[in-house]
């Protein structure tokens, strides 16, 4: 079976949502980092993080696609 772009998709966003959950929850994390929720920058990082390899999985296959 081929692996589909889709698959990468919902296999980063899956663990992400994951991760997120675990590093949230954790209590080494102050509440308040330089004025902000930590909560609301951790959303920020992950979504950077989402983003980011997203862009690598769309180029990625999209120099596969042009090849073929």
């Amino acid at each position: 079976m081929e692996n589909s772009p889709v698959k990468w998709f919902f296999l980063l966003s899956l663990s992400l949502m994951i991760i997120f959950r675990v590093v949230s929850k954790l209590d080494i994390m102050p509440e308040i980092i330089s004025g902000f929720d930590s909560n609301k920058i951790l959303k920020v990082i992950f979504l950077g993080v989402f983003i980011f390899f997203t862009f690598i999985i769309y180029r990625k296959y999209s120099k596969k696609k042009k090849t073929m």
